[in-house]
């Protein structure tokens, strides 16, 4: 289920994203990450939502309401209908099909409510399984822009996958 970001979710968003293993594929996500850096990303998620620039979600489970990942979209191009998407799950929910399940959530709410035409996405080489999560959710690899990120002293390559709202009514 996908949760509008509230500051009671603070202490949980920085204990659960304060790991290597998520940040060594993010860009801008800091590492460390502290209470202040989530409530800062709450607050400024409050507020591009209610500008309508930016709506980040929570991925939380059914039951408990416990903090699984986050994930957003950017509308960063209205003109052309255009946005980015991003998302991020803790470690200990790996494999489980949240990614997919949230993907195909905001994805509805992208083409449906928002009336985007393309939605896109970055995946950092060698994220092979968020490469996995956009192809079943019927995004198609655009591309490589070879050495785009400086990780780790490390230049990164960025993969594009994008998915056109033509696809996502074929596929839904």
């Amino acid at each position: 289920m996908l949760v509008t970001p509230k500051m009671s979710y603070a202490k949980e968003l920085q204990k659960k994203i304060n790991s290597k293993d998520i940040v060594r594929y993010t860009v801008n996500i800091p590492y460390p990450y502290s209470l202040k850096d989530a409530q800062t990303f709450i607050r400024k998620t409050q507020y591009k939502l209610r500008k309508k620039s930016s709506y980040s979600f929570f991925i939380v489970n059914n039951k408990d309401k416990q903090l699984i990942g986050g994930i957003g979209f950017r509308y960063d191009d209205k003109k052309n209908r255009n946005g980015e998407l991003g998302c991020w799950i803790n470690k200990s929910f790996w494999g489980r099909g949240y990614a997919k399940e949230a993907t195909d959530l905001i994805l509805d709410f992208v083409f449906k409510k928002l009336k985007a035409h393309r939605v896109y996405a970055f995946v950092l080489h060698p994220n092979k399984a968020s490469m996995r999560v956009l192809e079943k959710c019927g995004f198609k690899h655009e591309g490589i822009q070879r050495q785009t990120i400086l990780k780790d002293n490390c230049w990164l390559d960025s993969h594009t996958f994008a998915i056109l709202e033509s696809e996502y009514k074929l596929i839904k």
